[in-house]
């Protein structure tokens, strides 16, 4: 019972400071447009503006059960464990002040693609260094405490910050909303199976639960490259271009970089999909004529 009232307070405190962290945010400057707010919009865009730090699933695996895996597959004390685990999420806050000053500068899909080969190598060392641990040999213990370390440090520059504001870099207007809904969705979704599974696959499987994340991990590089385009330094006007070179990979593999569109260049400038059509009107007698 004690256990339960002090899992329900730590959960309690927590969601208070959420609120209180609510409650000092400003409304978004598209919703305040659509109610004519008009000054209270050009506040908001002009606050964000004039801060220069502003343009810059597995890990739930460790975040949710770190001191019990470093406690019943690495075989640590529970204080040490539990220590281990408040630790971890430290270094997952300083990974996830890492990509402020990288983002823009390397771009979303670089540290992706980086991070995702970091995460899939830091898994792949856990598996073989827990396979040949023991009770009598705890050093290969220590070394895997190690990597799960660097894997909270790596998710925290890459797949941490780019997935929540990235579905709406690639959508369009009319689509945007719907889109950041559904990768919210689909997110906590994941999130929910990671939570139920893990338990039950350590308690079976025990230290090869890391192989399964680590072949996840591996099939998101070549997803990574083929799919994602590069949106560094693109504006609202290019997003309908991004996808516009056709093909399964909508010519993020043919194009370098992932590059699929030129920063600046527009929508209605770019001659580049024949699909759109090519719309001339010509002068003849008088008369016009139009071409499509």
């Amino acid at each position: 019972m004690q256990g339960n009232i002090t899992a329900l307070y730590n959960i309690t405190v927590f969601a208070i400071f959420l609120v209180l962290q609510i409650i000092g945010l400003p409304k978004t400057p598209r919703w305040l447009v659509q109610h004519n707010r008009y000054e209270e919009a050009r506040s908001v865009t002009a606050a964000l503006e004039d801060k220069p730090l502003d343009n810059t699933e597995t890990n739930n695996m460790i975040n949710y059960y770190a001191p019990v895996i470093f406690q019943d597959s690495m075989l640590l004390s529970r204080n040490l464990s539990l220590i281990l685990g408040g630790a971890a999420q430290c270094t997952y806050l300083v990974g996830s002040a890492i990509p402020v000053l990288l983002m823009d500068r390397f771009g979303r899909r670089t540290l992706l693609l980086s991070c995702t080969v970091g995460l899939c190598l830091c898994f792949v060392m856990v598996t073989i260094l827990l396979s040949i641990a023991s009770a009598e040999r705890q050093g290969p213990a220590y070394g895997a405490t190690a990597f799960i370390f660097l894997f909270q440090l790596v998710y925290g520059v890459g797949w941490l910050p780019v997935p929540w504001f990235y579905p709406s870099e690639v959508a369009t207007t009319r689509t945007r909303t719907k889109m950041q809904a559904i990768a919210s969705g689909f997110n906590w979704l994941f999130v929910f199976a990671v939570v139920k599974i893990t338990p039950i696959a350590f308690a079976n499987i025990g230290w090869r639960t890391f192989i399964i994340f680590a072949v996840l991990n591996a099939a998101f590089i070549p997803m990574v490259y083929c799919f994602y385009p590069e949106t560094q330094g693109i504006t609202l006007e290019d997003i309908p271009l991004l996808f516009h070179k056709g093909g399964v990979t909508g010519g993020v593999l043919t194009s370098k970089g992932g590059r699929t569109v030129v920063p600046h260049q527009h929508a209605t400038e770019a001659h580049v999909d024949e699909k759109m059509g090519e719309r001339r009107e010509d002068s003849v007698g008088g008369e016009t004529m139009t071409t499509v």
